[in-house]
Order: C-alpha cells, then sequence, then structure tokens
C-alpha cells in the first residue's frame, strides 16, 4: 500500500509527463498505472475520476505558471512548459464540459502591479498606472498568452514574428502610464 499523499503526486506527476508527450484522451489509467506502479483504481480512489485528476492537474500546472509569473523579466513566458501544457488541458476541459469557473484565477491588486512590473524594463522609471490599468493590462496579456499557447502552430509563426510580437508587447507594456492618461483613466491616489 502506498500513502495517498504519495500516490496523488505520483499521479500527478506521471499525468503531467503523459500529458507533454500525448494528446489529452491518450492519457489512460493503464498508462498512469503503468508509469506509476499503482493500481488503475487509485486514479478513482484518490480523485475521483479520470476528469478529477485532469482538473487537479491543471490547477497545480496553473499554480506552477503564476508563482513563476512575477519572476519573469522576460517574453520566457511565452514559451513556459507549463503554461502552454495548463492552456491546452484547460481548452480541453472547457470542451468537455467542466466549468471554466472551476479554474477562475483571482490576483490582488499588489500581484498585478508586480505582473504588469516583470514586464517592464529594468530601470524604467515606473510612472504608477492605476489598478484598472494594470488589472485590464493583465487580462490582455493572459488572452494573448493563451492564445499563443492554442494557436502558435495553426498560425504557423516563426521565431522572428514571435520577436517582433513580443517587442510590441514589450512596446505597449513600457507606454501603459501614457496610454493610460490618453484613455482618461485615472490614476489610483
Amino acid at each position: 500500500m502506498v500513502p495517498a499523499v504519495e500516490a496523488q503526486a505520483r499521479l500527478v506527476e506521471a499525468c503531467i509527463e503523459l500529458l507533454r508527450e500525448n494528446p489529452v484522451s491518450g492519457v489512460t489509467l493503464r498508462r498512469l498505472s503503468e508509469a506509476t506502479g499503482l493500481h488503475p483504481t487509485a486514479v478513482g480512489r484518490n480523485f475521483g475520476s479520470m476528469e478529477g485528476l485532469l482538473c487537479f492537474v491543471c490547477k497545480v500546472l496553473t499554480d506552477r505558471v503564476q508563482a513563476r509569473l512575477v519572476a519573469v523579466r522576460d517574453m520566457a513566458v511565452f514559451t513556459d512548459p507549463d503554461f502552454a501544457l495548463r492552456t491546452k488541458l484547460l481548452a480541453w476541459l472547457i470542451a468537455q464540459g467542466v466549468d471554466p469557473d472551476d479554474f477562475y484565477v483571482q490576483f490582488d491588486a499588489h500581484e498585478v502591479q508586480e505582473l504588469v512590473g516583470a514586464f517592464q524594463s529594468e530601470g524604467t522609471d515606473h510612472n504608477p498606472i492605476s489598478r484598472q490599468t494594470a488589472a485590464a493590462w493583465v487580462q490582455i496579456a493572459t488572452f494573448m498568452l493563451e492564445g499563443y499557447a492554442l494557436f502558435r502552430g495553426v498560425h504557423g509563426m516563426n521565431d522572428e514574428e514571435f520577436l517582433q510580437m513580443a517587442a510590441l508587447f514589450a512596446a505597449f507594456t513600457e507606454r501603459l502610464a501614457d496610454l493610460q492618461e490618453d484613455l482618461g483613466w485615472d490614476r489610483d491616489e
């Protein structure tokens, strides 16, 4: 017998590795059992179902990405393998009927400011931006990143085009205070 905590950890990590190499539909109880050395019923005992495991894995990947996101001071977030895997898994789960609200990520005002700051150049005189501007920019960046993770292969983006997109994103980020002023959005007091 394997303790539940260990079984859960094995199942999550094996599931992530299998998802990196296979489509979601290719991650089966049999493959998980072979990869972990656990009986196929371990998924049901620990996560209720295969869907329960996949939802938990999606949340684990979200937590990993969120923890690293503010530490990234370059465009590496666009190629973060956990982000791409999480986005693809999330899209698949939603297509299967899982409630998207189950995956809502709430950032507090400080985290939003940190996220925006992470994309601004070192040494830049950070004109303060409002929480409204920061929250809107984080949402735009999230949509862009998720779209990139899902559809970059469909659009055949090459490395040069990616670098151009990243440079445009960085330029907009640097101008957030000016754009906020152009839009007439108030700065937080």
